[in-house]
């Protein structure tokens, strides 16, 4: 898409307006999330994902109407002078979702997706009334002015495979197991513990976990599956995670997992950098907005001074990002 994009004439970007990819709904949400990951906080075009719950050869399908809700929002954002990646789901009952945080939670009915942390960039359920909501503005990389994107737009291609050891504990689970699995992988650098939710953990698989990846030098990240819950020191499950020598996220899984692969690309392993653009950066949009919204009313963001500390841009890509690109 990258090269498409570069390689258009300006007579022919101003009447495009984007790109539309179909794809199967058990990884609609990785795919996604995959791919605006890939192509940054500054991409310069529209993205759609659509996909459907039953194909053509059947009676009644969905086809149809994500496709025309696919279309349908690539014109509203270029009319707006917008552009966004998004996936278009549910028929007349779904809309446009955010693909750092869109997850599928039923195979039979025609509305399966929601964003638990996002709100619908277009809601069908309402015929689109509602209009194109931009709440967390510009830096949430919601929807980005077509003229307030960068010349330097630098995609990153990722290859391989994440160097991320991917955990869900369930009740009744020996703790050594996770212990030994940590220990005896040589290649990753990070241990994603998907938790019950709002953080919480068993306290024994927590310890096994945490004190194998100490052991061998890895990072540990807990990822709340839900909205609930914070990644304040002064939460309860968050601030067990932490004394434990673990970090809580304000990511969805699926996203911390492709935040983590992009990240070693960049970074290499460099734990602390790598960390630091996990937890003090959104990089498009994927962090929890309960924790990192501005001042906004109706897609206008109120300025606010920014009294981070960390060295690490809170939005979007940093410099050693592009520099990497580059060289």
């Amino acid at each position: 898409m990258s090269w498409i994009w570069k390689n258009m004439s300006d007579q022919l970007k101003e009447c495009f307006a984007g790109f539309a990819i179909p794809h199967g709904t058990d990884t609609l949400g990785g795919g996604s999330n995959s791919t605006s990951m890939m192509l940054g906080p500054n991409c310069p075009f529209s993205v759609g994902f659509v996909g459907a719950q039953k194909t053509t050869q059947h009676l009644y399908s969905d086809v149809g109407t994500n496709i025309r809700g696919l279309f349908d929002t690539l014109h509203t954002l270029k009319r707006q002078k917008k552009v966004a990646r998004f996936v278009y789901m549910g028929g007349t009952e779904g809309g446009a979702f955010h693909p750092a945080g869109v997850i599928k939670i039923d195979d039979r009915h025609a509305n399966a997706f929601r964003t638990p942390i996002h709100e619908r960039l277009i809601n069908a359920s309402d015929f689109g009334l509602g209009g194109m909501i931009d709440r967390f503005g510009r830096r949430y990389m919601e929807t980005l002015d077509r003229e307030g994107a960068q010349k330097a737009f630098q995609p990153i291609i990722l290859r391989g495979y994440a160097p991320v050891i991917d955990l869900t504990p369930k009740l009744g689970t020996n703790p050594a197991l996770y212990y030994q699995q940590i220990s005896t992988n040589e290649s990753a650098i990070a241990v994603l513990l998907t938790t019950f939710g709002s953080y919480t953990v068993n306290p024994k698989v927590r310890k096994a976990i945490t004190l194998a990846a100490q052991a061998k030098g890895k990072i540990v990240l807990g990822a709340n599956p839900f909205p609930g819950g914070s990644t304040n020191h002064n939460y309860g499950p968050a601030k067990e995670l932490r004394e434990n020598g673990a970090y809580a996220v304000g990511t969805l899984p699926d996203a911390t997992m492709i935040k983590v692969f992009l990240a070693h690309s960049v970074f290499g392993n460099n734990l602390p950098l790598l960390v630091q653009f996990l937890i003090e950066n959104n990089f498009i949009g994927e962090q929890n907005p309960g924790e990192w919204m501005l001042n906004s009313e109706d897609g206008v963001v109120t300025p606010e001074l920014d009294t981070s500390v960390s060295s690490m841009p809170r939005f979007g890509a940093p410099d050693a990002f592009f520099q990497k690109v580059k060289a």
